[in-house]
């Protein structure tokens, strides 16, 4: 039987201009309207009519890279991977100093295991917005995931000095230790993250398998039980690691409970 089921947490997948900024000059009254018509179906969840608007925008302005990104990062958003790559590289090709494109960009090849790709986007995202705790979280896990294992914790460490607020760094962090078998340090880190937001069942369901690693079963089985009744459908992870303590610990369901 495979190992229980750990998660490292990638910051928020993609992000989207929602404004022109700066740049309201270099458009007609017909393709800001249709950006603001973009913006707003961004809003409503309705891609294709985000995907027209911002179409109709770049016919007018193909440089114009606030269209060019919210592109890319649509079609990621409805599975088509390879238009989100074609646009995202043409909107840092236009504007290299664009570090949402990069930071969309690298996050996407994190998502799908080009951790080497993603590491050179967000590296150079980094240097354009040094201290963004996104950035540098998705970066921490290209290096956690190359198995470079200092940088990534140098990196988690910091965010968690400077933005202490920032939970996905602690339960990334505390990821790493698991990693290293550290399960009872790795613990204190998820219970912080939990502090930040006890809503993550994700987090929960992690330091859970801490409690296991570490002797603690008893503890492991109510947390898990708990994640999973309190989930609509049972968190997936939460149930197969409760199946698997159940099964290496040769426990009958009485003993469960």
């Amino acid at each position: 039987m495979a190992d229980m089921l750990l998660t490292n947490t990638l910051s928020t997948p993609m992000v989207y201009f929602n404004s022109y900024g700066k740049n309201s000059e270099e458009l007609s009254q017909e393709a800001k309207l249709a950006f603001d018509t973009g913006v707003r179906a961004l809003e409503r969840k309705v891609a294709g009519e985000a995907i027209t608007s911002f179409t109709k925008v770049i016919h007018e302005k193909p440089n114009f890279t606030p269209a060019i990104n919210n592109l890319g990062a649509l079609y990621y958003s409805i599975g088509r991977v390879s238009e989100s790559v074609y646009f995202l590289e043409d909107a840092i090709k236009k504007n290299p100093k664009d570090f949402q494109s990069r930071y969309n960009l690298g996050t996407l090849y994190c998502l799908n295991r080009g951790f080497e790709q993603a590491k050179n986007q967000l590296s150079q995202a980094r240097a354009l917005f040094p201290n963004d705790p996104a950035i540098l979280n998705n970066l921490a896990i290209s290096c956690l995931n190359m198995s470079q294992l200092e940088e990534a914790s140098q990196l988690w460490q910091g965010i968690m000095n400077d933005y202490n607020k920032f939970d996905l760094a602690f339960h990334n962090y505390a990821h790493l230790l698991c990693q290293k078998k550290e399960y009872e340090q790795a613990a204190e880190y998820y219970k912080k993250a939990m502090d930040l937001n006890n809503q993550n069942v994700v987090t929960a369901n992690d330091l859970a398998c801490c409690y296991y690693k570490s002797g603690k079963v008893k503890e492991a089985i109510a947390l898990l039980t708990k994640i999973i009744e309190s989930t609509a459908k049972g968190f997936q992870p939460a149930v197969y690691n409760l199946g698997y303590i159940t099964i290496t610990e040769k426990l009958l369901p009485a003993e469960i409970i």
